[in-house]
């Protein structure tokens, strides 16, 4: 009975502990859980409804397009879309502070956020096709943007779950990448490359060689992230980004027509 009191505390402790600290990040997973009740299929893969969505430490807003609202947004500037993944997107950091809207507000533009988290580069290239028309579009590639986009919506609404069954789940999810299909990967990058108007940048140096085959120009690679369970750039993590795309960005720009 001794035993199964001090193994009950210590569980207790642990869980406490970890509510408390979550020295890991794995507030992650609750975050992205979260995340996949509230988005609704789509064409391209999944749409946001538009709102105001609270996760555990950051807020994103959507606006009527379902995208990520760039509050820096300069009406008369220069009119450029920004396509990407969750790292576009800026997944775990106010509105704000994501990268786009740095770049939009250091160099006046009229910017638009059209990070999709868990995109693939197929699934960027679609709602790229659907959505920019003649405007000037960046592209931010990122290493894993080779993998399949997965069945990212779900009905079911998150439900309590202990954060050690939480860091169970994150430490039995670190299997490596998931299925890629290099075919898809291929011709949506040499679609989008031979897009006009349109800046292709690829994050560090190791897969900027790799896309340099689609003229990517590359972007260092963010040291501040969120989280040990979380890699995307934190609040200092995108001036990073903001640091190293705002002069390629401004560069290409000069002497290009981007009007809205």
């Amino acid at each position: 009975m001794r035993l199964v009191a001090f193994t009950a505390g210590l569980l207790w402790t642990i869980e406490l502990a970890l509510v408390l600290f979550d020295p890991l990040g794995v507030v992650f997973v609750l975050d992205f859980t979260a995340f996949r009740s509230w988005i609704v299929p789509a064409a391209d893969g999944y749409a946001m409804p538009p709102g105001s969505y609270h996760f555990s430490n950051w807020i994103m807003t959507v606006d009527q397009n379902g995208n990520r609202v760039t509050p820096a947004a300069v009406d008369g500037g220069a009119r450029v879309l920004f396509y990407g993944d969750s790292v576009t997107m800026a997944w775990g950091v106010g509105d704000g502070v994501t990268w786009p809207n740095i770049v939009t507000e250091r160099l006046q533009l009229d910017g638009a956020n059209y990070g999709r988290t868990g995109y693939s580069a197929a699934a960027i290239d679609e709602l790229m096709q659907a959505t920019s028309g003649e405007a000037c579009v960046v592209f931010l590639s990122v290493q894993n943007d080779a993998a399949i986009l997965g069945d990212l919506p779900t009905s079911s609404t998150p439900g309590y779950k202990p954060m050690i069954l939480r860091y169970v789940d994150f430490f039995r999810s670190l299997n490596g990448d998931g299925p890629q299909d290099l075919a898809a990967y291929d011709a949506a990058m040499r679609r989008i490359a031979s897009r006009p108007n349109t800046l292709v940048l690829a994050l560090g140096h190791d897969y900027a060689e790799t896309a340099a085959a689609y003229g990517a120009l590359a972007v260092p690679m963010y040291r501040h992230r969120i989280a040990a369970a979380d890699a995307h750039a934190d609040v200092a993590g995108n001036r990073e980004l903001a640091d190293a795309i705002a002069p390629l960005v401004s560069d290409w720009l000069t002497g290009r027509d981007c009007a809205a």
